[in-house]
């Protein structure tokens, strides 16, 4: 299993992160999105809430947050058809998917990426460092958030939803970015925020920086 080197509570500690890639010279960046890189996770819980409401259905308060983050879609509507059998059969992720990109639109803001991380990443990729965004989101959302930071060709990989077979917490994104980099997970260096994704990246075996700053 995996360490989890720190939990970063600020953005501050990115200096934390810093120091470690200094010492250790991780050959690849492995990244979670929602929660790690940007703030977004809310505005996926209040998609998801908009969805049911439209079907009459409120959902409890904090419901939603544990059952949303860091799930893909595919997951979050299984589990919302076990809570709520009558919504078995309809329509769930291009819907959720069209009312998640609206709220982009209204909130910008809640998918810009901090520019100290921004930084941090910048550094690590002139330096030759790869980095890969590992996402639970569906291809439409990814490239939505990417398109928003201008980064569609930053990436070196990108794996969402739609590119594996089992989504977190098993760790075959991760698993398949090692393969795809050619890299072993002691060259590695993973960047998550949510139980499932945590649990995804500790059977990798790679070392974590566990990122807890948006929750703060």
């Amino acid at each position: 299993m995996s360490t989890i080197i720190a939990d970063l509570d600020t953005i501050n500690q990115i200096n934390e992160l810093e120091q470690y890639c200094l010492n250790h010279q991780p050959r690849a960046i492995l990244s979670d999105m929602d929660g790690t890189l940007l703030s977004s996770e809310p505005l996926h819980v209040e998609a998801t809430q908009i969805w049911l409401e439209r079907r009459n259905i409120s959902p409890q308060n904090g419901e939603l947050d544990e059952l949303v983050l860091g799930r893909d879609d595919q997951s979050i509507f299984q589990e919302l058809c076990l809570r709520y059998p009558q919504i078995r059969g309809q329509e769930f992720v291009d819907e959720k998917h069209s009312i998640f990109a609206q709220l982009v639109k209204q909130k910008p803001e809640m998918v810009m990426i901090p520019p100290v991380m921004m930084d941090f990443l910048q550094k690590q990729k002139t330096q030759g460092t790869k980095i890969a965004l590992i996402t639970a989101s569906v291809e439409a959302d990814m490239d939505l958030i990417l398109d928003a930071n201008n980064l569609g060709s930053f990436f070196d990989l990108k794996i969402s939803a739609n590119q594996v077979s089992q989504i977190k917490p098993h760790p075959e994104a991760y698993l398949t970015a090692m393969e795809k980099f050619n890299l072993n997970y002691t060259q590695c260096l993973i960047l998550e925020d949510s139980p499932t994704g945590l649990r995804a990246a500790t059977q990798t075996r790679a070392p974590i920086f566990k990122i807890s700053w948006f929750n703060s």
